[in-house]
Order: structure tokens, then sequence, then C-alpha cells
């Protein structure tokens, strides 16, 4: 199965602590975000890796170059075969797909179409691919979301769904809010099916090109491609409470959370099935997916947990801290 990995964002919200780099290029422990994601796809046979890039892009494809690249921290090839898409000119964060598309470079002529992985190239994760590619195929939709709940649901788009896992409502965080609902957002882990594109109404040919309005015509995944998909039983929710992190933003838990996620790699091997083997190490992750799923479960409430959370990931580096050094 082909990975797509959008590695072209400008980064200008974390551009203060990384401006000289691009985001996906911020590193963790040593090695980049997006080196970490890499490996993690590798090791559970996902080795057909199509980046796009646009911002600082010389940076990126200098740097893993195809499968005979060696990585640098490691000094072993990175083992995966990597093809670039090149935006010349800003087509959204959706708009290389429909580029992509067009060319075959995503197969899908089959009647059924393809599936693949599309992946924001600016998470650390450790999580079961394989598990998640399955639940995708076993509901037959166009598009699954790997959904979490976050510390900031009160400015992020909101996933709603039936007990079916069915995505009825997609709330931008523009749009009005019930009283109470539950914290479940999109953590930018998707598997896709080609037929998505059929669905979209948006000719590929445009996307890159100025319209009536003088405008470059763009796509935007979220608003355009996904979101138009609810209350059609055609999109669905995998909620799962595998370590993801975003590094959006350069706020200090965020930072917390990628350095405690590399610690845990380093202390005990992540398996495909996303468990640590490491006895020191469970009731840190314990703690941190409680201090989650508290959210999850008190939906709106969550707000007032940011300081309970913060205390959480506080308390699991010392004990990270005690047990490496101690």
């Amino acid at each position: 199965m082909k990975t797509i990995i959008m590695a072209g964002g400008r980064g200008t919200r974390i551009r203060p602590v990384a401006g000289h780099i691009p985001k996906p290029m911020i590193e963790i422990g040593g090695k980049p975000v997006l080196e970490h994601e890499i490996e993690c796809l590798r090791e559970q046979g996902f080795r057909d890796i199509l980046l796009t890039v646009s911002h600082l892009s010389s940076v990126i494809m200098d740097y893993f170059g195809d499968r005979s690249k060696i990585s640098p921290p490691t000094g072993r090839p990175f083992g995966v075969e990597i093809e670039y898409y090149i935006e010349e000119t800003p087509l959204g964060n959706a708009g290389a797909l429909f580029k992509l598309w067009k060319s075959g470079k995503l197969g899908g002529l089959e009647e059924n179409g393809s599936d693949f992985l599309l992946l924001n190239g600016d998470a650390v994760f450790h999580i079961d691919f394989n598990r998640f590619v399955a639940f995708h195929q076993s509901h037959g939709g166009l598009a699954t979301l790997f959904t979490h709940p976050n510390s900031h649901s009160y400015d992020s788009g909101l996933i709603i769904s039936d007990s079916g896992g069915r995505v009825v409502r997609w709330l931008t965080k523009e749009d009005a809010r019930p009283l109470y609902y539950k914290n479940r957002v999109n953590a930018g882990l998707h598997v896709m099916n080609t037929r998505i594109f059929d669905t979209a109404g948006i000719n590929a040919d445009a996307v890159g090109r100025k319209g009536p309005d003088g405008k470059l015509i763009k796509v935007d995944l979220d608003r355009q491609l996904l979101k138009p998909l609810a209350g059609r039983n055609l999109i669905f929710v995998y909620d799962s409470p595998e370590y993801v992190k975003d590094m959006g933003t350069p706020r200090p838990e965020r930072r917390l959370g990628a350095e405690l996620c590399w610690w845990a790699e380093r202390r005990g091997k992540v398996t495909a099935a996303g468990t640590i083997m490491d006895r020191m190490l469970k009731p840190v992750i314990c703690w941190m997916q409680w201090s989650l799923f508290l959210g999850s479960a008190l939906g709106t409430v969550e707000n007032n947990l940011n300081r309970l959370r913060k205390m959480f990931q506080v308390i699991s580096l010392q004990f990270l801290i005690s047990s490496k050094w101690g």
C-alpha cells in the first residue's frame, strides 16, 4: 500500500523556533520528526512512500534522497522507496492529492479503487498501522480518520459519530457546538480510497490555476474533501489511545510529549501493536492515556483538565528521568 506524507507545510506557527527548516525536519531525539514517521512505517511493512513537498523542499530531498540514502543519525539506509511530488505553486493541503490521482500515481484504476495511507508530516506517533488499515477495509468507507481526544478541543475541528463509527457531523472550530460533546478530533492520519476523488466534484486539472476571481484554485483536505462525506455513511472514525502528537506549535507540553515518546522508544521497543515492553514504562503510558481519556469522557469540561494533564506529564517525565539516571 502506498503512503502519502504531506510534508509541504510552511510551519508558520512554529517558525519562531524552526524558521530555517521545514516543520517535518524538526529534530526529536536526534532525528527529524519525518524520519521517526518513516521508521514506524517501515517496521510495519509500509515501504512505498511518496512525500509531497514545497517549502524548503531541497532540505527534505537532500536528507532522504531515495532508497539508497543513508540516515545520518543511524548510519543505515532508510530502507524504503521514496518518491517526491514538488508543489511549484501552492495547491492547498490536498491539491497535490488530486494531481497525483489524475496522473495515476495513486493507482485506483480498478472498479473498487485503491486504498492508501495519508499522513501529516509533522506528527510523532507509535501506532499499529496494519490494524488501522484492517479497520478501514472491514468497514468499506471512502475514508477512515484516526481520532483521539486532545488538550485543545475548543479550537479544533470536532468529529461526531454514531454507535457504528460512521461520521455524522464534522464541526469546524467556527461552527456552533452542542452544549455537551465528546472530545474527538482528527489526528491527521487517514486511510483513504481513491474513489473519494470522484465524489468531491473538484476539477483536478484546474487545481493550481487561477480561477475567475484571479486567485489560485486550492483544495482544503478537511473542508472540501472529508467534511462533505459526513452523514453519508462514507467516512468512519478509528478511536485509539495510541500515541500521536503533532508539532504544530512550539508549546512546551507538546515538546514534552514528543520527548517522552522518544524516551519510551529508547527504554523499550514499541511493537506494531503500539505496546511498550518495558515494565518500568507501562504505568507512565497508562497515566498519559488516562489523562487523555478523562477529557474524552467529560467533553467540554475537558478544558478545565489542562492543568491536570500537565501535572501527569511532569510526573511521567520525572519518573522516566529517575528510572534512567536515578
